[in-house]
C-alpha cells in the first residue's frame, strides 16, 4: 500500500542548490577572490579586460552577492524596512509607490510588511524588519492604529508618513464648537508627542479648499461626515470652519462616521432622511463619499441635483463611482518619495526631527453642483 502523500515540506527536506561563491568565480576567471570583490564593486584600480572578464564568469555561473553577509560585515544593507497598515488599502499602495523608486535612486531595495491594522501584529512585524538588519524604517499610519514602539531608542533612523494619532471622544465632539485655534493647539501637542520626522497630507488646508468650492458653487447649509476620533479628522473639521466662518456661515451638523464604504453608506442613510437640512456633505475619505452616494441611490436622493457630497484622498474608487466623485487629492506618491528623501537625510546626518506637511489640489467630478433653488 502506497504511503500517504506528505502534509507539508519541512525546512530540512527542502534541497537547495550549493549557492555560487567568489572563490567559483575566481576560479573561472583566473585571478584572485580579492579582485573578484574589486571587479564587482567597480574599483578603479581593476584592469577593465579583468573586470570584462570577471563579470563574465560571474553571469555564466550565476554568481549573486550575499547581501546578508555583507551586512554582518559592514552594517549596512541597502534595504529599507516599510511597514503599511494592510497591503489591500490602494491609498498606502500609492504611497509605497512613491517610496519604492526614491529609494532605487540611491541604491536601496524595500521590505514591506503589514500590520493588517493591528497594532500587537503590527509591533511584531515591525520587530521582524528590524531582524532584517534594515538600515531605516518608513512607518506609514492608520486611522486608529497608533504606531508601535516608534522611539528614536529605536535605533534606527525613522519616518512616519500620514501620522493620524487618535484623540480624546471630547476633542472629536468639541470639533464643531471649540474656537478653531484650540484645535490647531490640541493638533501641534499630539504632534510634539510623536518626537518622529513626519510627512504628511495638511488635512487644514484640504478642509479649506472643500469649503470653499461648496461656497463658491452657493452652497451655505453644509454637513461634515466625520472619520474615526483622529487628529486628521479634527483638522479637516477645522479647515472646513475656518472657510465657513470667514464668510459668516456655521457648520450645519456634524456626524459621526468611520472610514468604510459601509460606514459611509449607513451614516448616509440617518444623515439623508427626509427634512434633512443642508445641501451638501463633506466626507472625510473618499470611501465614506461613496457609501453616502449609495445611500443617496437607495433612498431616491439625487446626487449632485439635491445634495452636494465631496470627499477627500482621490483613491481610484472616486474617478469610477457613479457620479464621479469631487475630492481633494492627496499627494499620495509625493509623500512616500519625500518621506524617503528624509529618512536618507536621517542616515546620513544627525537631523532633528522634521515636520513637512503637503498640500493638496481640487479635484471637480460629478458629486457637485450649485444647491437646487430654494434649497
Amino acid at each position: 500500500m502506497a504511503a500517504d502523500p506528505p502534509q507539508g515540506i519541512g525546512l530540512r527536506t527542502v534541497r537547495r542548490r550549493r549557492p555560487v561563491t567568489i572563490k567559483d568565480v575566481a576560479q573561472l576567471s583566473g585571478v584572485s577572490a580579492a579582485t573578484v570583490t574589486r571587479a564587482l564593486q567597480g574599483h578603479p584600480r581593476v584592469l577593465p579586460e579583468t573586470r570584462a572578464r570577471v563579470q563574465d564568469a560571474a553571469t555564466r555561473l550565476g554568481y549573486r552577492p550575499d547581501h546578508a553577509a555583507r551586512a554582518l560585515v559592514t552594517g549596512i544593507s541597502r534595504t529599507i524596512g516599510l511597514l503599511v497598515p494592510t497591503i489591500r488599502d490602494p491609498y498606502w499602495a500609492e504611497v509605497a509607490a512613491g517610496i519604492e523608486p526614491r529609494a532605487a535612486q540611491d541604491g536601496f531595495a524595500v521590505l514591506i510588511a503589514s500590520g493588517y491594522g493591528d497594532p500587537v501584529r503590527a509591533g511584531e512585524t515591525l520587530e521582524v524588519l528590524l531582524g532584517n538588519r534594515v538600515d531605516g524604517i518608513i512607518v506609514t499610519a492608520s486611522a486608529g492604529v497608533a504606531e508601535p514602539r516608534l522611539t528614536p531608542p529605536m535605533g534606527l533612523p525613522t519616518v512616519v508618513v500620514g501620522l493620524d494619532p487618535p484623540v480624546g471622544p471630547l476633542e472629536l465632539e468639541g470639533a464643531r464648537l471649540a474656537p478653531v485655534p484650540t484645535l490647531l493647539e490640541a493638533a501641534q501637542r499630539h504632534r510634539e508627542g510623536v518626537g518622529l520626522s513626519h510627512v504628511g497630507f495638511d488635512d487644514v488646508a484640504a478642509g479649506e479648499i472643500a469649503a470653499r468650492h461648496l461656497i463658491e458653487l452657493g452652497h451655505r447649509r453644509i454637513a461634515f461626515l466625520a472619520g474615526p476620533a483622529t487628529l486628521a479628522t479634527v483638522l479637516r473639521i477645522a479647515g472646513v470652519r475656518r472657510v465657513l466662518e470667514s464668510a459668516g456661515l456655521e457648520l450645519t451638523a456634524v456626524t459621526r462616521g468611520g472610514d468604510t464604504f459601509e460606514e459611509g453608506r449607513a451614516a448616509g442613510v440617518e444623515l439623508l432622511r427626509p427634512g434633512h437640512d443642508f445641501s451638501a456633505i463633506i466626507a472625510f475619505n473618499d470611501l465614506l463619499a461613496a457609501g453616502v452616494v449609495r445611500a443617496a441611490r437607495t433612498l431616491g436622493v439625487d446626487v449632485p441635483g439635491e445634495v452636494s457630497v465631496v470627499g477627500f484622498d482621490d483613491i481610484a474608487l472616486a474617478g469610477l463611482f457613479q457620479p464621479a466623485l469631487t475630492t481633494v487629492r492627496a499627494p499620495k506618491r509625493e509623500m512616500g518619495a519625500r518621506a524617503a528623501e528624509l529618512l536618507f537625510e536621517h542616515m546620513l546626518h544627525d537631523l532633528d526631527v522634521q515636520w513637512e506637511l503637503l498640500g493638496g489640489n481640487l479635484v471637480v467630478r460629478e458629486s457637485t453642483a450649485p444647491p437646487a433653488a430654494g434649497a
